[in-house]
């Protein structure tokens, strides 16, 4: 709300008891208070009134942010989500080393902005996200065909790998402690030749172990930059996941998809022009 601007008349016309002027028809929701001063004696005038504006009180929200409800992807609906932390990682398997992107730190690094702005103004400042990109490269004892075998078997390797690496459980006690909800993006190498029709550019996600597995190509500089985003809207897609956010058919009831729509697969275009369906976020506590 704009702040108020009141004012009491002034000059010789001016009378002690009269009310202040209310410049905006908006300001009318809240009068201010009156304070009256007695006059010290018949001859001496009373002084003219002091206007005390009472602050209106914050509007603070009843209900935590927490997780999409349904428990889709195995999250406890009680999670808050308020202060998330996205560690991220990069995993090479070990048929894939020297093929890794030489500007992997970098690009990882604006990807989580990305989704760290996006998230911010989706959410209102709800939800505050800070993130933490692991600073070497995670190398695999198997090939990338272990990982991708049986999707979540194979996944589930990788993630047993990454975890015990990096000491997850020591990070999500950390994190835990300093009251935020701990996540884990994996950004994992896979052949460039035939990245867009091979099965290892399914994109995956472990709810249950607050992971999202994502291929490292999407990191790419065409996939982040310019007209088309497609990685950062992969990325931020992956990560809603890993806040019970389901894809619009999920949804109960189902709603259709739409391209301006960050849970469904037509989204393409810049991040900043896709959205999160009201409904999600109202039922999230937003």
């Amino acid at each position: 709300m704009a702040p108020l601007f009141l004012s009491v008349g002034r000059g010789a016309e001016s009378k002690p008891d009269r009310l202040p002027v209310i410049e905006t028809i908006a300001e009318a929701v809240r009068l201010p208070q009156i304070e009256t001063v007695q006059a010290s004696s018949p001859e001496q005038p009373a002084p003219k009134p002091r206007i005390i504006v009472q602050p209106k009180p914050a509007v603070k929200p009843t209900v935590p942010l927490h997780v999409y409800p349904g428990n889709l992807y195995g999250i406890e609906e009680s999670t808050v989500v308020e202060q998330t932390h996205i560690t991220a990682v990069y995993f090479v398997p070990a048929d894939q080393v020297g093929g890794q992107l030489p500007d992997w730190q970098e690009n990882m690094s604006t990807t989580l902005e990305a989704i760290k702005t996006y998230m911010a103004r989706e959410f209102s400042g709800r939800l505050t996200i800070s993130y933490t990109t692991h600073p070497t490269v995670i190398f695999g004892d198997h090939e990338l065909g272990t990982y991708d075998s049986l999707e979540s078997a194979g996944k589930f390797s990788m993630y047993q790998e990454v975890t015990e690496k990096i000491s997850w459980s020591t990070i999500q006690g950390d994190q835990r402690s300093q009251g935020r909800y701990p996540v884990l993006l994996v950004y994992y190498q896979t052949g460039f030749e035939d990245r867009y029709q091979s099965p290892d550019a399914r994109f995956s996600t472990f709810g249950w172990l607050a992971t999202s597995f994502i291929p490292a190509f999407q990191l790419e500089d065409g996939m982040i930059s310019g007209e088309r985003q497609q990685g950062l809207i992969v990325s931020a897609h992956e990560f809603a996941h890993l806040l019970g956010i389901p894809h619009p058919w999920e949804m109960d009831p189902p709603v259709e998809d739409q391209p301006w729509n960050l849970m469904g697969y037509q989204a393409h275009g810049l991040l900043m022009d896709t959205r999160i369906d009201a409904r999600v976020k109202e039922a999230m506590g937003w």
